[in-house]
């Protein structure tokens, strides 16, 4: 027969292994977000928003454990604003129509057809959003959940999670 110093005992070997298990769950997820993302993120002109996707952790910071997958490319300063954007932000939601105006010259300057034109303002037409982080999330929260589920081994630890919202999954800072 267990007494309740057993069960207590028994607990506390359970308990030292449950960081590590979420930590391994979520790094799964976090790789599988990451490869969904760039298969399905805009490639561009340059390829060189693909190339910036990343992917960080997993972490655990004051008992909340978390993954980043995201680029850290920024496009601007704009002049109206002052501020640099995040390029997967921009994709992910669009934008609306601007104007762009030159920060730190006098001009703006780009080749068309091999032309180099000079301008003081352009209008650009805003983009149409290209979401690539929230299909990734969406397409991953059952694999997240089972991998939460098999770290576990029982779903009543699994379903307390859950209801509780302790845990969630987020791409973008």
């Amino acid at each position: 027969m267990k007494t309740l110093d057993d069960l207590a005992k028994l607990l506390e070997e359970k308990a030292n292994n449950i960081e590590r298990k979420m930590m391994e769950a979520q790094e799964k997820t976090a790789l599988q977000i990451y490869q969904d993302v760039i298969t399905d993120a805009p490639v561009g002109a340059t390829g060189n928003y693909v190339e910036s996707i990343d992917i960080e952790g997993p972490t655990n910071e004051n008992g909340v454990i978390k993954s980043f997958v995201g680029s850290g490319l920024m496009v601007g300063p704009t002049k109206s604003k002052g501020k640099s954007y995040n390029l997967g932000y921009l994709l992910e939601t669009g934008t609306n129509p601007h104007d762009i105006y030159p920060v730190e010259s006098e001009f703006l300057v780009f080749d068309i057809d091999g032309k180099t034109i000079f301008t003081k303002h352009v209008w650009h037409p805003g983009t149409t959003a290209q979401p690539h982080y929230a299909t990734a999330i969406q397409k991953n929260k059952k694999f997240y959940k089972n991998n939460i589920r098999k770290a576990w081994r029982g779903k009543w630890v699994y379903d307390s999670l859950f209801k509780k919202k302790w845990m969630r999954l987020r791409t973008l800072k």
